[in-house]
């Protein structure tokens, strides 16, 4: 009985190991409405508008969260406001105006009034998206001074916030470096999509682990079969799945810990929740635009 019951819970690991975890199809695309909540997509970086990075209010993308977005008609014909509801900073659960300060400083917390460089278009590609380029209306920032330029995320920055994709640039990027093709989302399939990316990313995140525990003498057996367990079942919730993960986390931790010496240590910082570069690894990080001054 016991070499049956060890053969069946072998089984069941090396099935829980190889679970297949789709990741969720891109949200369904809807059509452009003025003054109805909807939230913005970029299409290529797969992440939706919001706040984020410098002073947690960068125009930002991320696959899990967005913001609230209004768009509303600006002072001529063709010419809009992002208006987006504001998530944290000076202006938290206010209706702030995105707004551009430098190609590579554009804001989602301001008046409509505050700015002169807050109005886009949005120039329709024929399947329902759109790339979003600069008015006519904008002092600094628009069509005679940045020709054929559009918001969106440059490839090579290898960060999610967004910025003015200039084909002038002077930092040497190419067309294929942007990624400029947005299109709007219905709240529904926003939270549909953002959930289910949750739950997928944290598989992947406990996936990454199971293989690191596997490849570490001494893990605990029995969180790592629970781990296992967890990822065998496409139907843990992200809860779940990120409780899993830390519990081994904290196995592999202490299965190197055990084994640590002089000439090879452990590094500590990862699992008390501190990188090494103080960078949490989320889309806000720890970093602002005063730099240093605010680095933990």
């Amino acid at each position: 009985m016991n070499k049956i019951a060890l053969f069946v819970a072998s089984l069941l690991m090396s099935i829980s190991s190889f679970a297949q975890w789709a990741k969720p199809a891109a949200p369904a695309v809807a059509p452009m409405s003025v003054d109805e909540e909807c939230y913005l997509y970029n299409k290529g970086a797969d992440g939706f508008l919001l706040g984020a990075n410098d002073w947690e209010t960068r125009a930002s993308v991320s696959s899990t969260l967005g913001h609230k977005v209004y768009i509303q008609n600006g002072t001529a014909e063709g010419s809009y406001y992002i208006a987006n509801y504001v998530l944290k900073g000076g202006m938290k659960d206010q209706i702030g105006y995105m707004f551009m300060d430098a190609w590579d400083a554009i804001y989602v917390d301001n008046t409509k009034e505050g700015k002169e460089n807050n109005q886009y278009t949005f120039e329709a590609q024929g399947d329902g998206t759109y790339k979003i380029g600069l008015s006519a209306q904008n002092k600094a920032f628009n069509p005679t001074e940045y020709a054929g330029a559009y918001l969106g995320v440059i490839v090579p920055k290898n960060d999610t916030r967004i910025y003015i994709c200039d084909p002038e640039n002077p930092e040497g990027y190419f067309a294929s470096d942007f990624q400029t093709v947005w299109y709007f989302v219905s709240p529904a399939d926003y939270e549909s999509y953002t959930g289910a990316m949750k739950v997928y990313l944290a598989a992947m995140a406990l996936s990454q682990s199971i293989e690191e525990a596997e490849a570490v003498a001494g893990v605990d057996a029995d969180v790592l079969a629970e781990a296992k367990a967890a990822y065998g079942n496409t139907s843990s919730s992200a809860d779940a799945l990120e409780a899993s993960k830390k519990a081994l986390d904290i196995a592999i931790f202490q299965a190197k810990l055990a084994q640590a010496t002089d000439s090879a240590p452990v590094e500590v910082l990862p699992i008390i929740g501190i990188a090494s570069d103080f960078n949490d690894g989320s889309f806000a990080g720890w970093t602002s635009t005063t730099g240093a001054i605010n680095k933990q």
